[in-house]
């Protein structure tokens, strides 16, 4: 979804994190206590369920509001073709904090 939507959600330059925190203390009063990234697991009965759910609910559903039904769900073999259908799913997504 990220790579064929590119052009048209560009979202943050890959570097805005590096400028983030020394931006941020350079600002009068501002202390940055903790500078680190959090991972969490997430566990999907399968990729099938991990596609709706982040397409209807999640973060890519952006991209279907924007873009239309029709080109969501045209990405969505190209996305399942990398998975064993029916085999649980776990991806590790990471935060900044």
């Amino acid at each position: 979804v990220m790579t064929a939507c590119g052009k048209c959600f560009p979202g943050a330059p890959p570097e805005w994190p590096t400028a983030l925190i020394p931006a941020a203390c350079a600002t009068d009063g501002i202390e940055v206590l903790v500078d680190r990234s959090l991972q969490h697991n997430i566990h999907w009965d399968s990729a099938e369920i991990c596609w709706e759910a982040m397409t209807r609910a999640g973060p890519w559903h952006a991209t279907r509001l924007f873009r239309g039904d029709a080109f969501v769900d045209s990405l969505r073999a190209d996305f399942l073709a990398a998975y064993t259908a029916g085999e649980p799913l776990v991806h590790t997504p990471h935060a900044r904090l």
